[in-house]
């Protein structure tokens, strides 16, 4: 017979299931006998209704058995006169109806009774009877099944396991030979899997045979339907059985999840403790007698009471369970190979069973023949990826299984165009927890789930089926999806949805600003005339919000919640975005952010997280006092010695975001990945154990309760006259009204030749909230031929991002464009270069840097400021310091701690 398209076995499988975990509760290490159409845990049947040619379920009891007292049985005379009026489908209780009630009549102990019961009420044989049965030899089938176990069971099958795409073909032992012939002598009942394997000429047969609920009627069907020999119905009937194809209800080895013991109820219920998640169907029952307050046989006579709360109670403990198993889990899986049948395979099974329904139900695509689209087409591929999600500690919360497509096997102008997607700059996430803490802002959270799938699909594409999902059309054609929405993986979907979030916003009242298109905000007035407002920070799918009340949370949900899935992940005090977490106490006059677990967590992948040198003070540095990194000339570090590229990567990300006392050192590291050595890689191992040491420092922002007033810093007296007595040149911030009250403190500095290629290095910071939102360090691309030059070169990029950051200010409603913001400097000859249109013979190579900073000066966006170098808080940027003078910049980076 055909074995037709047997695929692996996910959801869409055509090939049966082979071990326990993916099958009922996971209560038995013993590989199961059936496939996923049998299951109670993870069939679709019970999602979209079961056949009722498979309305004898796992727990029917078998027709010849029927009691009176038995109110949820049906007979066979019932069921075939009731078929023709049957609906197609059933909900998916009825197979924990079945399975329920065919263990309560395995258990009930009246069984036990009526068959005490039957022997001492059989009529007694009066001698001649007797001698009449003694004299009468019994015949060969007699003796036959009197050698026939009385409670017979399957022999275990599928201790193996399948590569996906490939059958399990266990071929017929001696002991299923001998299985087979007693049930079909018993008349056993038998249950086919629904879900056809078959292709072809074999898909028909299949779908009339499967209705067989014995083996007899399997060859009664085959003789009267096909007109075949019993032999051919055999051949086919061992064909399906050794791809495990059906299940004997009653009669499955006690390693299947379906089995279950009165005995084994009974030793449990006798140690009655608290109810407690577990794996097993018999601590299921446990767990629902115990809520109940009965005993087990009671409970499974109360049916109606039980149905009311099983699925509940089977999810809860299933999830209760998969979550302590979850925290186990030590690496991803990098292969789908390893997902499925790796040591927890049946998590990451019932993951992607999860993903694949969550985008059917979204209507994500349609199956359509693969001949019917054009030649031309090119298919897009498709593949699973795993991923752990962590905790705020890093530890396993849960796991994730996302469907992608893989984005480069499309093709440009065919089915995608555009691929750019704008995300919110790390600085405006900054200025945005500044803001929120100088207005006492309520903060909230909140993420979309599934966010790309929101967006319509902007080309036709077509994909294969996902791996392991691959499904037959209804004539055994191959099948591809036509993608309706954008989903993860292509080179539009960041594009898309973007385009998607911020075309609902707008419609909902916000408008994103001209500085950054991530940051919106909805502005009203309320009945008294005080004047209310949302503020949004997108990043992808995370979304943070600072309103002006509280109960302006319920505004924020239901404007992204009308249109969208969302979850609220809001937290009294604390958050998490990026990785980075902010807290606020509850006056919320100041935010704190810190990235305390990302430290820790690389520090442990790198084995730097212990003290053995908490006693040196050089690692209150992050780079050694006095050492200057060169190129190496020899051999290069391997990256299986240390992963030199990684560390620095993750510092630098440490570095852009929280810490911008590490950005020298890390940007001095970050010139040697391609040719790491090892001073190089000690250099490496020093920053992060500084960041280790110093794990629990970050940016904090206070409010100011004279915002809005202009202050100097003192140093006047130290390097210029006071601001009365100053000469014509110093005329800034001579009066208030002069200069912008909210960016006042803004340093910029460079290091004249510090490279070791004879570069200088260009620094700048801007505060915000008492602490930097915006900073960098930065190698010069040209060689200055002095001091004044690279220190107008540092001025230049310092200019260009202050005035980036003054309009994002603004246009949050705090900021004042009318006066110029106070750049300081601590080089004379730059301050006169940049303040004066006058033309210089010797800055004639760099005179158009010289004309942007003069005509910033002339139309009054800047005006620079003298600083005496050692207040200039950029100085930590640009050059090592020493260590009292580092830790004293450092603590004005980063602001006064809570």
């Amino acid at each position: 017979p055909e074995q037709g398209s047997e695929n692996s076995g996910l959801g869409g499988s055509n090939e049966p299931e082979q071990g326990s975990e993916n099958i009922g509760l996971g209560g038995s290490n013993e590989p199961e006998q059936a496939s996923e159409d049998f299951d109670l845990g993870t069939s679709r049947e019970q999602d979209q209704g079961v056949d009722e040619d498979t309305d004898h379920g796992v727990g029917d009891e078998p027709q010849q058995e029927t009691s009176s007292d038995v109110h949820f049985e049906r007979t066979q005379d019932e069921d075939q006169a009731e078929a023709p009026t049957r609906e197609p489908a059933r909900q998916g209780t009825s197979t924990l109806r079945n399975m329920l009630g065919g263990i309560r009549r395995w258990l009930r102990p009246g069984r036990a009774r009526r068959h005490h019961q039957d022997e001492s009420t059989r009529p007694t044989t009066s001698a001649e009877d007797e001698d009449t049965q003694t004299q009468r030899e019994p015949s060969s089938t007699e003796e036959e099944q009197r050698r026939e176990p009385a409670d017979l069971r399957r022999p275990t099958r599928f201790r193996g396991r399948s590569m996906p795409g490939k059958p399990v073909i266990q071929p017929l032992s001696r002991e299923d030979r001998a299985f087979l012939d007693i049930a079909e002598r018993r008349g056993i009942p038998m249950v086919y899997r629904q879900r056809n394997p078959k292709a072809r000429g074999s898909y028909q047969r299949y779908e009339e045979y499967k209705t067989a609920k014995s083996i007899p009627e399997f060859i009664n069907i085959f003789q009267s339907r096909f007109n075949e020999t019993r032999a051919v119905a055999l051949r086919w009937l061992h064909h399906d059985y050794e791809r495990g194809y059906m299940i004997f209800p009653h009669h499955e080895g006690i390693g299947s999840v379906n089995y279950c013991s009165a005995e084994t109820l009974d030793q449990i219920f006798r140690r009655r403790p608290r109810t407690t998640a577990t794996k097993d169907f018999q601590g299921l029952l446990m767990n629902l007698s115990q809520r109940e307050q009965t005993t087990t046989y009671d409970f499974l006579d109360k049916y109606v009471s039980s149905e009311k709360i099983a699925l509940g109670c089977m999810l809860e403990v299933m999830a209760a369970t998969a979550d302590e198993e979850i925290k186990t889990i030590e690496k991803e899986p990098s292969t789908l190979k390893e997902a499925l049948h790796g040591k927890h395979s049946h998590l990451w099974r019932e993951a992607m069973h999860k993903e694949i329904n969550k985008l059917q139900d979204l209507g994500c695509w349609e199956r359509v023949p693969l001949k019917n689209i054009d030649r031309a087409a090119h298919l897009v591929r498709a593949k699973w990826v795993h991923r752990l999600k962590r905790g705020p500690s890093g530890e396993v919360t849960s796991l994730k299984c996302r469907l992608v497509a893989m984005g480069n096997t499309q093709t440009k102008g065919e089915n995608y165009d555009w691929t750019f997607a704008p995300v919110m700059a790390y600085s405006s996430l900054r200025t945005f927890f500044a803001m929120c803490a100088q207005q006492r802002l309520h903060i909230f959270q909140a993420d979309c789930a599934s966010a790309y799938i929101q967006s319509e699909a902007d080309h036709v594409i077509y994909m294969n089926q996902p791996p392991g999902f691959e499904e037959p059309g209804p004539g055994g054609e191959k099948m591809v999806l036509r993608l309706k929405k954008s989903i993860y993986g292509l080179k539009q979907s960041g594009h898309l949805w973007h385009r998607t979030l911020t075309k609902h916003l707008q419609s909902r009242g916000y408008s994103p600003l001209q500085s950054d298109v991530c940051l919106m905000m909805k502005t009203w007035t309320d009945q008294s005339g005080a004047e209310q407002k949302i503020v949004l920070g997108i990043y992808v799918d995370d979304i943070v919000a600072g309103t002006t009340r509280a109960e302006h949370k319920k505004i924020f949900l239901e404007d992204l919640g009308c249109r969208f899935e969302i979850r609220d992940e809001s937290q009294e005090g604390e958050g998490w975005i990026l990785a980075m977490h902010f807290k606020y106490p509850e006056a919320r006059d100041y935010v704190s952010v810190t990235q305390t677990a990302a430290i820790e967590s690389l520090a442990e992948k790198f084995e730097l997280n212990n003290d053995k040198d908490a006693h040196v003070q050089m690692y209150d540095m992050p780079m050694q006092l006095g050492l200057r990194p060169e190129p190496h000339e020899g051999a290069a570090v391997p990256a299986a010695e240390f992963d030199y590229r990684s560390a620095v990567g993750s510092a630098l990300y440490l570095a852009q975001s929280t810490r911008p006392d590490t950005s020298y050192a890390v940007m001095c590291l970050s010139r040697f990945l391609n040719h790491p050595g090892p001073h190089h890689v000690k250099a490496a191992k020093h920053l992060i154990r500084y960041l280790w040491r110093t794990r629990h420092l970050g940016l904090t922002y206070r409010r100011d309760p004279n915002f809005g007033g202009i202050h100097f810093e003192g140093f006047e007296t130290q390097s210029t006259p006071r601001p009365g007595n100053r000469p014509g040149k110093w005329k800034t911030g001579e009066t208030s009204h002069d200069l912008d009250p909210t960016m006042q403190k803004n340093f910029c500095d460079a290091d004249y030749g510090g490279g070791y290629d004879g570069r200088s290095t260009s620094g700048y910071c801007f505060f915000f909230g008492g602490a930097v939102v915006r900073w960098a360090s930065k190698l010069q691309a040209n060689t200055a031929l002095s001091t004044a030059e690279s220190e107008v070169y540092a001025a230049t990029e310092a200019a260009k991002d202050l005035l980036f950051q003054r309009v994002l200010v603004a246009e949050l409603g705090l900021g004042n464009l009318k006066h110029p913001a106070r750049l300081y400097e601590d080089n004379v000859a730059a301050i006169e270069l940049g303040s004066s249109l006058r033309t210089r013979s010797k800055a004639k190579h760099y005179v158009l840097r010289l004309r942007f900073l003069q005509e910033r000066v002339e139309n009054r966006e800047i005006a620079f400021v003298h600083c005496p170098t050692n207040e200039m808080v950029a100085d930590a940027l640009t050059k090592q310091l020493p260590r009292e003078q580092f830790l004293l910049l450092r603590s004005r980076m980063l602001g006064r701690p809570p």
